[in-house]
């Protein structure tokens, strides 16, 4: 919600983090910083979540899941991480994705509500 960005410390985040990208061969300054690169994080969570690969990082939310402990941000359930992803307009697959699996939809990724799609590019360099 637009309020929660005003009442929220927060950062724009690279949902694949800049340097990841820069170390997987994509370079350029036009392909990791677009737009659909970005979405708006607690400062905590952005700084938890660093320069790994979003396989990586929502590997460590959903262990958060059995575990009962937070490490990264206070998602608990696969019900309320689902939620937050289609809150953001991300495609259920960026769980999973690297730079070797993230979507390569050309206008914009399958999801239920295809007004709220990202368009998504491939990171292959």
């Amino acid at each position: 919600m637009i309020s929660d960005l005003l009442n929220i410390s927060g950062d724009v985040h690279h949902i694949f983090p800049k340097a990841y990208l820069k170390f997987n061969g994509v370079t350029s300054r036009s392909h990791y910083n677009q737009v659909a690169n970005y979405t708006y994080l607690d400062t905590q969570v952005n700084k938890a979540i660093g320069d790994d690969a979003p396989a990586v990082y929502f590997k460590t939310v959903m262990e958060q899941f059995d575990s009962g402990t937070a490490e990264i941000g206070n998602i608990m359930s696969m019900d309320a991480l689902n939620e937050n992803i289609a809150e953001n307009a991300l495609p259920p697959e960026i769980i999973m994705s690297n730079v070797q699996t993230s979507p390569t939809c050309v206008n914009s990724c399958p999801a239920a509500d295809a007004s709220k799609n990202r368009i998504w590019m491939a990171y292959t360099g």
